[in-house]
């Protein structure tokens, strides 16, 4: 469960367990009470609180007990009682537009059944870029010539897919910082992860394809968590991100696409 689910479900719960626990004790109050404008009250107070709490405060406790237990009724129940108060102004709109915008959208889907699950994840891919990859270009051998050849073989392939600069890896160079460099000794070319003075990873190779695939089935995964916006890597996140991977890396070559998606 996401946190802004939670949250949303705390808000009833607690909203709406404190509304019952103090309309409860006025009625009682009143019941027990001698004042003689006791009946008055009851007639305007007693209707009032008991069609708030089945239209709403009842509904929306069990409605957010519901949701922090993941049950798909649940979130029927909050949609309905957003609907409901949305036109409240301001903190019916608040609360109820906030309902809405997270059950209705990428955080409700956990709710969903099996079969609108997926199909709703395959609508929420946003398609890529419409440009093609750049053709196949010229062999790069690894010299020390290589290093701004590589560069702008990347700088190319990254605007297909609309990379930023700083999911791409430097060259010649390490920041230290994690962020992949390229290195060339004149036998091969490296893929490298170093960060405080430590090298964590380190991919040879002397084919400029296997070292671009590399880059870019890196670059490709941090695209697909930023933009779905991954706080948590779940198993329903992992499909999501890796659906969206090989649809960049497919815009790149279908090779590299295919290529990712035989991995496990």
């Amino acid at each position: 469960m996401t946190g802004r689910v939670r949250l949303l479900a705390w808000i009833y719960v607690v909203m709406c367990g404190i509304s019952l626990a103090i309309g409860t004790v006025v009625l009682i109050g009143l019941l027990v009470s001698r004042d003689p404008q006791r009946d008055s009250a009851l007639l305007f107070i007693g209707p009032l609180f008991l069609a708030m709490a089945v239209l709403f405060l009842l509904p929306g406790l069990i409605g957010g007990l519901g949701l922090l237990r993941g049950k798909r009724w649940a979130r029927a129940i909050i949609i309905v009682l957003s609907f409901l108060i949305v036109l409240l102004f301001p903190v019916g709109t608040a609360l109820g537009g906030f309902g809405l915008w997270v059950l209705l959208g990428r955080e409700g889907n956990q709710f969903r059944p099996p079969a609108q699950r997926k199909q709703w994840e395959n609508e929420a891919v946003p398609p890529v870029s419409a440009r093609m990859a750049p053709a196949a270009a010229p062999a790069i051998e690894p010299n020390a010539e290589s290093i701004p050849r590589l560069r702008d073989r990347i700088t190319e392939l990254a605007r297909v897919i609309d990379a930023p600069d700083h999911v791409l890896p430097t060259f010649g160079y390490s920041e230290d910082t994690g962020r992949p460099h390229i290195e060339v000794d004149g036998t091969a070319f490296h893929h490298v992860l170093a960060e405080r003075g430590r090298e964590y990873g380190r991919f040879s190779t002397t084919s400029v394809d296997d070292l671009l695939y590399r880059v870019f089935r890196d670059v490709t995964f941090s695209m697909a968590a930023r933009h779905l916006a991954v706080n948590r890597v779940t198993w329903r996140a992992q499909r999501q991100i890796r659906r969206y991977q090989l649809e960049l890396l497919n815009r790149l070559d279908p090779r590299w696409g295919s290529r990712r998606d035989a991995e496990r």
